[in-house]
């Protein structure tokens, strides 16, 4: 990519690969528009293998990366647990509640990066915010649950406090058993208790027990509320990418990114920024730089990359996405 006024690629009239119109010069047009197209053809390409390779690994895949991060977080809190125990059982305690909140923020804060409808430029493609995170639902959200899982396990069965439970001792399989119960209480809800459905057999519980369970749980029941609306979005953004022409030309494609003002579905709602930018880059391509400038100071604060942003370029070298800035 450059910034300079007088790089531009001469193009033939019958040539259907490029637009029928690209600014007050014909014969020629910025090389952004053709170095735009590609990167553009390049991300729905990868975003449509993507969406197939979800269809067959990821069902498989993301239980197993769950199951992973369940044992290797029962595993840190063990040896975390069997270290400082040979300071005292308290400093153990704490050590291992401190060590499983941090492991859980840490791997909650991932889930930010789907809120994220910020445009930007990769090497060779173009990260088209939530739309660029919406098929890795599966595996993010099913690792959070595993570290979840993990987190009261090794909690449960780790020194002699078991989260507050009333019992003098507990084997491994037996913290596994209380902490699945748990999240299954957690992911159904009253359901368990109506038909008294019981992974392992009832107890009082303390204050303290109640208390961590129900954090656990409510942890759980969050989770589960975002996980159920990420899904949502990937069922729309699957509809978007369905439609997508794979191999396409030039033509082809402003064709579709003009054509997806026209259609119907709430996944323009869902993902708005991503849709106006889609629209925007339509315009571009096409040649209509003036609907580029106008959509462009009508929404000023969609966040765009300025590495995305300079490719919006006239003949002369101007930016014609001056109105999206990154804050």
């Amino acid at each position: 990519m450059t910034d300079s006024a007088s790089d531009v690629t001469p193009i033939s009239e019958d040539d259907e690969s490029v637009p029928r119109s690209a600014g007050p010069n014909r014969s020629q047009r910025p090389r952004e528009q053709i170095e735009l197209f590609k990167l553009l053809k390049t991300t729905f390409r990868r975003t449509w293998l993507e969406w197939l390779r979800n269809e067959v690994i990821g069902r498989v895949e993301s239980p197993l990366i769950a199951l992973c991060l369940m044992v290797l977080m029962w595993l840190l809190l063990v040896v975390v647990y069997a270290v400082f125990s040979l300071l005292s059982e308290t400093v153990a305690q704490v050590a291992i509640w401190i060590t499983a909140s941090m492991t859980f923020i840490l791997a909650f804060t991932r889930t930010s990066d789907v809120e994220s409808s910020t445009i930007r430029r990769w090497t060779d493609r173009i990260s088209l915010g939530r739309l660029a995170v919406a098929f890795e639902t599966n595996r993010m959200e099913t690792s959070i649950l595993g570290v979840l899982i993990g987190a009261q396990w090794g909690l449960l069965g780790c020194g002699h406090w078991h989260m507050g439970m009333p019992l003098e001792s507990m084997t491994g399989s037996q913290a596994f058993g209380y902490a699945f119960d748990n999240f299954t209480h957690a992911m159904l809800g009253d359901i368990c208790e109506l038909y008294g459905w019981e992974v392992m057999p009832p107890f009082r519980h303390t204050v303290w027990s109640a208390t961590t369970f129900c954090i656990f749980r409510t942890a759980v029941s969050l989770l589960t509320l975002l996980w159920v609306r990420l899904l949502w979005h990937k069922f729309l953004a699957r509809r978007l990418i369905r439609d997508f022409p794979a191999d396409c030309t030039y033509l082809q494609m402003v064709d579709w990114l003009r054509g997806l003002s026209k259609s119907e579905g709430s996944w323009m709602l869902q993902f708005f920024d991503e849709f106006l930018f889609l629209r925007v880059a339509g315009e571009y391509l096409a040649g209509d730089f003036a609907a580029v400038q106008r959509l462009s100071r009508e929404f000023p604060r969609l966040r765009v990359d300025d590495e995305v942003r300079q490719l919006f370029v006239d003949g002369s070298g101007q930016t014609l996405f001056e109105g999206f800035r990154l804050n």
